[in-house]
């Protein structure tokens, strides 16, 4: 990674950076909420530039981790998610959390995010 110019700063929970300097999270683990194998299963790859691709981690594992999380920030993610529409996948957040009550619970979170 920092042969390709990505920074870890020492500080607080030390976070990395791209070479352009955004902030980015590096997952070589389960999340919570999420295991490993699931986070790799519903990835997206994107393409940068010229230099290749690279892994992201899929919307609804996001979800899934934020809604697990319960900080302050996570709720206030969620609620953009929620006002934004973007198109979530309820079969692969279901698959992810093994059962059709946290799937409900996350669902109607969002909608009550999404009027607020």
């Amino acid at each position: 990674m920092i042969s390709r110019g990505y920074r870890k700063f020492m500080t607080g929970k030390q976070p990395w950076f791209t070479p352009r300097g955004i902030k980015i999270d590096i997952y070589t683990g389960s999340i919570p909420g999420v295991t490993f194998d699931a986070i790799i299963k519903n990835s997206k790859t994107i393409t940068v530039g010229n230099k290749g691709t690279l892994r992201i981690l899929g919307l609804e594992s996001l979800m899934v981790a934020k809604h697990t999380a319960q900080r302050d920030q996570d709720a206030r993610d969620l609620r953009n998610i929620a006002k934004t529409k973007l198109d979530i996948d309820w079969n692969v957040i279901q698959s992810i959390t093994g059962g059709e009550f946290k799937t409900s619970l996350i669902k109607r979170e969002l909608e009550f995010l999404a009027k607020t």
